[in-house]
């Protein structure tokens, strides 16, 4: 990008512009190259300023939120990577349990109108998934796999049940850490998020992958996706319009995720603790959170977990330069330390190998891969 350019990139956007900025000091592995545009916009006001001023430079856009879930290459990223941490907005709104209406109605994040348009689960919007029912599954608290309810790329609204009376709406934007939305659960006593305590990641990531764990999934509490087009334009989807699959909500692709809705409902306080403090201890017992990882590496196949599969194949412990599989959940990469993304995308390529070898199972990737080699 050239001088002129950069300058007017950093007059119009509020937040921090960086150039030339290696991926590795943003991501919870650690690796990756250099993006040529970083962004960090400070609201959404100035992500639709962003999102114009690299629409006018003709750059493409990467959105990331706090960098898990996240490989990059070690040839970095050409064009801009849009990092949407600070939209951190979060409230809740207790006089409302109806269901956001359709896009164009229902009045945005402040600041920003909200403008009529198709949404997202029009067929002219929505990519392809690929494969229906591909049999894959969720692990469940004791470890076994659980089939799961989004095996087939089904409509929302053909199989979710009525909205509770009393639900409360909690809107939160896409760089809100999930473990906020769970905190703000526990102070208000609010029932239905406690499956995300623990998960590393942030709403916006979380809703794009339909993020979930012991046989839960965002989608089950999941109300509206408000989004921007690549030129900026914010539009909401309800959940009755949206897909979901097993890690994955469809969006058209250029969508990047500005804020989403969740419709929680009163509970009793100590219950809620309490499931809380047992998903986190089932995560701190089993996931090597003291290392630089990823998260989960691959999705879980039906009807073995991927770990298990990992695991059987003897591969605990097997390093690629300073990557190494987990000697604690084998289906966590940690960085032991000055690894490459060739480390660990090598590591992955090994590990689907000999689990297809050893089980005759196609292990597919849930971490996302950017980048240029």
């Amino acid at each position: 990008m050239e001088q002129a350019g950069r300058e007017r990139l950093k007059a119009a956007c509020a937040g921090r512009v960086l150039f030339d900025e290696p991926l590795a000091r943003h991501t919870s592995m650690g690796v990756g190259g250099p993006a040529d545009v970083m962004v960090f916009p400070a609201d959404l006001d100035d992500l639709v300023r962003c999102l114009r001023c690299l629409n006018e430079a003709g750059l493409p856009v990467t959105p990331v939120g706090n960098g898990t879930n996240l490989i990059c290459r070690d040839g970095g990223v050409r064009g801009a990577i849009v990092v949407l941490k600070d939209l951190q907005d979060l409230r809740l709104d207790r006089e409302t349990g109806e269901r956001p209406p359709a896009s164009g109605t229902h009045p945005g994040p402040p600041g920003v109108e909200i403008l009529p348009g198709r949404e997202s689960g029009d067929p002219g919007d929505a990519p392809d998934s690929g494969r229906r029912g591909n049999g894959v599954g969720t692990q469940g608290a004791d470890g076994t796999a659980r089939e799961s309810r989004r095996e087939t790329r089904e409509p929302a609204a053909e199989r979710m049940s009525p909205p509770r009376p009393d639900a409360v709406e909690v809107t939160a934007g896409a760089g809100v850490a999930l473990q906020a939305l769970v905190a703000l659960a526990l102070k208000e006593a609010l029932a239905g998020a406690e499956f995300l305590a623990g998960i590393p990641g942030s709403v916006g990531g979380a809703v794009r992958m339909n993020a979930g764990a012991y046989g839960r999934e965002l989608s089950d509490i999941l109300t509206a996706v408000v989004w921007l087009s690549r030129t900026g334009e914010l539009r909401q989807t309800p959940r009755e319009a949206l897909t979901f699959s097993y890690r994955r909500t469809d969006l058209p692709a250029e969508a990047m995720i500005a804020a989403a809705r969740f419709a929680l409902h009163p509970g009793e306080a100590g219950a809620i603790r309490r499931a809380v403090d047992e998903t986190l201890a089932l995560r701190r017992a089993k996931h090597p959170l003291a290392q630089r990882n990823a998260g989960s590496i691959f999705k879980n196949p039906r009807p073995t977990p991927a770990g298990r599969l990992i695991e059987a194949a003897g591969l605990k412990g097997t390093r690629v330069g300073q990557a190494m599989v987990s000697e604690m959940h084998a289906n966590f990469i940690v960085n032991l330390g000055g690894a490459t993304a060739a480390d660990v995308i090598a590591l992955m390529d090994l590990i689907r190998a000999r689990v297809r070898a050893h089980a005759g199972v196609d292990l597919e990737p849930e971490v996302r891969i950017i980048g240029e080699k």
